[in-house]
């Protein structure tokens, strides 16, 4: 326990370093950790992985999730997020189907592939990947909707943001503001009026109650 201690503080040390060579000190952490016989430690590869993405390196942080995998362990969803959100698309998407392969994927895993892909200028991706989840048994909430609304905003694809809008309501999960008003521009685009008076109207609504709410807290 004593020397894995040791190792996570090096290992912070390493990843808050301000000069470059970040990455390669973490992944040499790693390997002598692995030669002194000690288990592997999620603490210290997330923070390898951390080194490896303010070194601009995802290779490098591909790498602590194939070190893991060799030792015959599965990479805890949080240390798959860290390495997912500092991945290229294709990487990206790559990791979150493998975690689905190995019954760890979840909505925080997808939803941070989706964000990858449309920081990137691959919304499409976003959509394929969603798309792809939902013959899955993940569960997706409404944070991963409203980021697969905004990859069709993105796609300049309206009768797919509208879709999902429907979907997501019919599944329980509430639409925030942001993807109301994305709706709307849908709906306009489509010429949907009826629905854009409808949009209109529950974003209203919903802006008097999240008011309500604030005034009371200020009560």
């Amino acid at each position: 326990t004593s020397r894995i201690a040791a190792y996570r503080e090096a290992m912070t040390l390493c990843a808050n370093k301000k000069q470059s060579g970040r990455a390669e000190h973490a992944v040499q952490l790693l390997a002598h950790m692995y030669e002194e016989g000690l288990d592997v430690d999620m603490v210290c590869c997330r923070q390898a992985i951390h080194a490896c993405r303010k070194d601009e390196r995802p290779e490098d942080a591909l790498e602590v999730i194939r070190i893991i995998q060799r030792q015959g362990v599965t990479p805890c969803f949080r240390t798959y997020i860290a390495a997912i959100s500092c991945q290229h698309i294709s990487r990206a998407v790559q990791l979150v189907h493998e975690m689905v392969a190995e019954g760890t994927a979840n909505m925080f895993a997808i939803t941070a592939a989706m964000r990858v892909c449309i920081n990137q200028g691959g919304p499409e991706h976003a959509l394929n990947l969603f798309l792809d989840m939902r013959c899955t048994s993940v569960q997706l909430d409404s944070i991963a909707y409203r980021t697969a609304i905004a990859a069709s905003q993105q796609a300049f694809k309206p009768a797919v943001t509208l879709f999902f809008l429907q979907e997501m309501t019919a599944r329980g999960c509430k639409p925030d503001i942001y993807t109301l008003s994305t709706a709307i521009k849908a709906a306009t685009q489509l010429r949907y009026f009826n629905v854009v008076n409808q949009l209109r109207y529950d974003m209203n609504r919903l802006r008097l109650c999240k008011g309500k709410r604030a005034r009371f807290r200020f009560q």
